[in-house]
């Protein structure tokens, strides 16, 4: 028998109703907790690396810009003050590095902009 969640979106602060239609256990709000994206709370350090990497190589035989930065290459990552996770990353046409990371709620790379490193 399969199970069906529905989800009342809510942008307060409290935990979304959720409605089963086969009684699933209480378990369930904790876990999406867990789960769904935290706009206060920085993405894990594992999500940022998987994703950046995966998208650059991915774009690495591309030969469009990515966030400005054409044919972009990790050089080092690094944690803000607030506990973002960063990564450094050069452009292999000009050596300007740029410092990125990923947005909290869409999960697509940002730019923080050039940096001296």
């Amino acid at each position: 028998m399969r199970k069906y969640i529905t989800i009342d979106h809510d942008t307060s602060d409290t935990m979304p109703a959720v409605h089963t239609s086969t009684g699933l256990p209480s378990l369930m709000p904790n876990i999406l907790q867990r789960l769904l994206p935290n706009p206060r709370r920085p993405l894990s350090a594992e999500t940022v690396h998987r994703i950046l990497t995966r998208l650059i190589n991915n774009h690495h035989h591309s030969y469009e810009r990515l966030l400005d930065v054409y044919k972009p290459k990790i050089i080092m990552w690094g944690t803000l003050e607030d506990g973002t996770t960063v990564a450094i990353l050069e452009d292999s046409g000009t050596g300007i590095r740029h410092m990125w990371s990923l947005d909290r709620m869409t999960f697509r790379p940002v730019s923080y902009g050039k940096v001296d490193a």
